[in-house]
């Protein structure tokens, strides 16, 4: 399953909101720092954000995609792209970079930093820390 697959199964289904009601979201964005990362939309036509782990679905679609199994998807999508870019990036040593041969080393830091992150964040997710 991919990122855009989990997407896919949040926008538009239908849900119930304890003391909201029924309604189908319309907005699903569980990357941010946020816990309300779900718009829904009632039947009436009001609008309200929510956590997602506070909808219970009530389509056959299917139980709804939870936060953090979006969340350790997206690291892993990342930590296999930021792999592939540094791999490229030393690959690519030798090629001359005109007028900008300093960045080389400034861009590989600046790769490998992004790496350390999302594998830290992962680490710490695994280790019970923070979901975001």
């Amino acid at each position: 399953m991919t990122t855009k697959h989990m997407e896919a199964r949040m926008l538009g289904a239908r849900v119930r909101v304890a003391g909201f009601g029924d309604g189908t979201i319309e907005l699903w964005e569980p990357y941010g720092a946020g816990h309300t990362d779900t718009l829904v939309v009632a039947d009436d036509g009001r609008r309200c954000w929510f956590a997602s782990y506070a909808l219970t679905a009530i389509d056959d679609k299917g139980p709804l995609v939870a936060r953090r199994d979006a969340l350790a998807l997206r690291r892993e999508e990342m930590t296999t792209s930021l792999a592939a870019i540094r791999a490229r990036h030393v690959a690519e040593w030798r090629k001359a970079w005109p007028g900008a041969e300093h960045g080389k080393a400034i861009i590989g830091r600046a790769i490998d930093g992004a790496l350390a992150d999302v594998t830290a964040a992962a680490l710490n997710a695994k280790l019970g820390g923070s979901n975001t």
